[in-house]
């Protein structure tokens, strides 16, 4: 599927990565420009010393997903956004943007805007996304998918339980299961993957589900967008 001697290509980057749907999402977007779309996987420490390296063979669009979105950020000296899920290379330098929330948006469609509602909704994890979710969901309430307990910030909560919970977290040896006795009737997944342990946890509870799908498809047609811009720029 590689064009024979590209000149650039585009990636994802991440660990794990090699479950991405990134690759067949913007295929058709990248054949047009005769370049080459890769999964790679680069692990949290390996950042710095992998960029000027893929910078020099040619990386000129990447998706950028967990650990790294907090580091894409910092790699492209953005101004505003302390996380980054879109990278375009000019030759020059980088530029960034984050897609995230936006498709945030579109998971949840709507669901909690009014402020006292928001009390009914837990955050399970968060990562690089956690401030994404904050800003759209101030007054929910926010807890460490590792340590099992309410993140600083989040009010006393004896006695309460969610209607909606927020799956932000992957599966890892370290994330654990919500309480038993929270029984949500939703759980909306920031995750895709057949695997991810919010839909085991909403199978459990049996509570309805919607997957991170909706959320994927939406911010990758901002980040075609975005590279658009890009181009158009030059």
């Amino acid at each position: 599927m590689c064009p024979t001697k590209p000149a650039h290509f585009a990636a994802v980057l991440g660990a794990p990565v090699a479950h991405s749907f990134t690759p067949i999402e913007h295929a058709e977007f990248f054949h047009k420009r005769g370049l080459p779309v890769f999964a790679i996987h680069i692990e949290r420490e390996e950042w710095d010393q992998a960029m000027p390296v893929l910078q020099v063979l040619g990386l000129k669009y990447a998706a950028v997903t967990a650990p790294h979105k907090e580091a894409a950020a910092k790699w492209c000296g953005h101004p505003e956004l302390h996380a980054l899920n879109t990278l375009y290379f000019d030759s020059q330098k980088w530029h960034g943007t984050s897609t995230d929330d936006a498709g945030f948006l579109e998971l949840i469609d709507g669901v909690g805007m009014i402020a006292p509602l928001q009390k009914e909704i837990f955050v399970w994890g968060g990562g690089g996304t956690l401030g994404m979710i904050q800003k759209a969901l101030p007054h929910a309430s926010y807890f460490s998918s590792r340590q099992g307990s309410a993140r600083p910030g989040t009010e006393d909560l004896e006695g309460v339980k969610p209607k909606i919970v927020i799956w932000a977290a992957p599966r890892t040896p370290d994330t654990v299961l919500p309480p038993a006795e929270w029984q949500p009737v939703m759980v909306y997944d920031l995750n895709y993957k057949e695997d991810s342990m919010g839909r085991e946890y909403a199978q459990k509870c049996a509570a309805n589900y919607q997957s991170g799908l909706t959320m994927f498809i939406a911010q990758a047609q901002l980040q075609r967008k975005f590279w658009l811009e890009c181009e158009e720029k030059k």
